[in-house]
């Protein structure tokens, strides 16, 4: 298995157009969509926050929301269950908090914030719930520690994080896939993207680097990873005391 690579992205970087990077932010959605991610981050979501309304709204930490895809598919989950929900939902790109805006104008739960994941400004235990969808790869291994860290310090019940399995069979559907879409950033990212993803056991290392009081971590799929915090078990609740 290849080193993870830590290449930049081009949509971290100032040339995207805003055509550009709203064309890539459609097509990660439709990816989270069809190939798993939404689901990813609402099975595991979902089992955490349980069935039962609360007596107040559920506070939830979305890090590096893109176009807020994720944010609506639980604002949507909520409404369809009766479960209030008030989502921050951050992103460091300013084009990309715009966009973020505009898709969410009919979601008042949602608010979405200019923020820096590597620099959060939220006091400790702030938050019931982080979570984090195909952020952490776009990070160097020291940055990814120190993001795991803070979504510890901020969240109060759980963090749920999905991202990329790296791995020759997805590199693979991620070069296919590259010569089906039209946008520039899409099929340069898309390729980069899993070239700086994990494998099971790195995401396992990193979450023990970070310090996390217990986690798991879930295989979807072929190409999906997900870092699971359940701060409601009673030995993980022990640790944070």
């Amino acid at each position: 298995m290849e080193r993870r690579l830590e290449q930049r992205e081009l949509l971290d970087g100032p040339g995207p157009t805003r055509s550009e990077i709203e064309g890539n932010l459609r097509d990660i959605a439709a990816s989270n969509k069809w190939l798993g991610g939404t689901s990813v981050i609402m099975r595991h979501l979902a089992r955490l926050i349980g069935s039962q309304p609360s007596r107040r709204p559920v506070r939830i930490l979305d890090l590096a929301t893109g176009g807020a895809d994720i944010p609506m598919a639980i604002a949507d989950w909520a409404r369809d269950h009766g479960i209030s929900v008030r989502i921050t939902a951050v992103d460091s790109n300013p084009a990309v908090v715009e966009i973020a805006q505009g898709n969410t104008e009919e979601y008042p739960e949602i608010c979405v914030e200019l923020r820096d994941i590597r620099v959060l400004p939220y006091h400790h235990r702030s938050f019931d719930f982080v979570t984090c969808s195909l952020a952490l790869h776009h990070l160097e291994t020291a940055e990814v520690i120190s993001v795991l860290r803070s979504a510890s310090a901020i969240a109060t019940q759980g963090i749920v994080v999905s991202d990329l399995h790296r791995r020759p069979f997805c590199r693979m559907v991620a070069w296919l896939g590259s010569h089906l879409v039209s946008n520039s950033l899409t099929r340069h990212d898309g390729q980069v993207s899993f070239q700086n993803a994990f494998t099971p056991n790195e995401l396992d290392q990193l979450a023990g680097m970070a310090g996390l009081p217990c986690w798991e971590v879930y295989r979807h799929g072929p190409c999906r990873l997900a870092l699971v915090v359940d701060m409601r078990n009673v030995e993980c609740a022990e640790k944070l005391t």
